[in-house]
């Protein structure tokens, strides 16, 4: 079977970095490597750690000034040899048959350009934490019925429904992938961007029910930011009518309707907008008690 290559590009928190590094070390099907790939000048730091370890499977990349989340995370892609590539995030761990996992479906779905496991949620501090989002994911995603191979306008309409591909989980095949990359004019919506060019070119997506990831949410991740601030939504809507064009183009009709609706992506964004009237109402209340006292 294929070898992966794990790809962590880092900004710089080692503390997380160290136990995402240390979930590797822990895999029980040893045929992989890592490669640190700085984001930023802090992150040179994580050289001493990864010679700390001391495993010449993991090394370090320092950073080359390359600015921005889709340029690293392109930079990071470019710089690996194996079969099987995973952009794993720094600030995410691995399950210990997350290797073995995504070789033994990708050696079944030799067509699949993306091998999707499934990932649990936790909190900074590594304690179970699915929210809304995560349930909402769980459901668009395909049953957990065993390996599931979609492509075409099938797995177009899923994605358009909702994002439930949850990206550092994802084993992507380097031969199908090609040279196609990140966006760089993105900062949250990139792997919505790049999955849905993806299945436009033809790719095949496979999900594999087996929880073998944690991905780490946390308020001062990227995505909460971007959430907090409405890029996120903003991003989403563009890629959304983009992909409602090239469907169009294609004779998808099915697909081209639900990327113009988006419908989770502005459930969502109500949501949020909803919570952020809530708390400024709830601090101008406690503002006023405040005042009277």
């Amino acid at each position: 079977m294929s070898s992966v290559q794990l790809l962590v590009p880092c900004v710089g928190d080692l503390a997380l970095l160290e136990r995402q590094l240390r979930s590797m070390v822990a895999q029980r099907d040893p045929a992989w490597t890592a490669t640190v790939v700085a984001g930023s000048a802090a992150a040179d730091d994580a050289g001493p750690l990864v010679e700390r370890l001391g495993d010449d499977r993991i090394t370090h990349v320092p950073w080359d000034g390359t600015v921005g989340i889709g340029a690293t995370w392109s930079r990071a892609l470019g710089l690996a040899s194996a079969t099987l590539l995973v952009l794993a995030h720094d600030d995410d761990e691995l399950l210990p048959g997350y290797v073995g996992c995504v070789r033994a479906a990708a050696a079944a779905a030799p067509e699949a350009t993306l091998i999707v496991p499934r990932a649990a949620t936790v909190d900074r501090d590594g304690c179970s934490a699915p929210g809304l989002v995560d349930r909402v994911k769980d459901r668009i995603a395909p049953p957990q019925r065993g390996l599931c191979v979609e492509r075409g306008q099938r797995a177009l309409v899923r994605l358009m429904i909702g994002q439930w591909i949850v990206c550092p989980a994802v084993a992507y095949r380097r031969d199908l992938l090609g040279d196609r990359r990140f966006s760089t004019e993105l900062e949250q919506a990139l792997d919505l961007d790049l999955f849905a060019r993806l299945v436009l070119d033809g790719a095949a997506i496979a999900s594999v029910p087996d929880t073998v990831y944690r991905y780490r949410r946390h308020t001062s991740s990227q995505t909460a930011r971007t959430t907090a601030d409405g890029v996120r939504f903003r991003e989403e809507a563009e890629v959304h009518r983009r992909v409602a064009v090239a469907a169009d183009e294609r004779g998808w009709w099915a697909a081209a309707v639900i990327a113009r609706a988006r419908p989770t992506s502005r459930v969502h964004e109500a949501l949020v907008a909803t919570q952020a009237l809530r708390q400024r109402r709830r601090t101008r209340a406690q503002i006023r008690r405040n005042g009277a006292e």
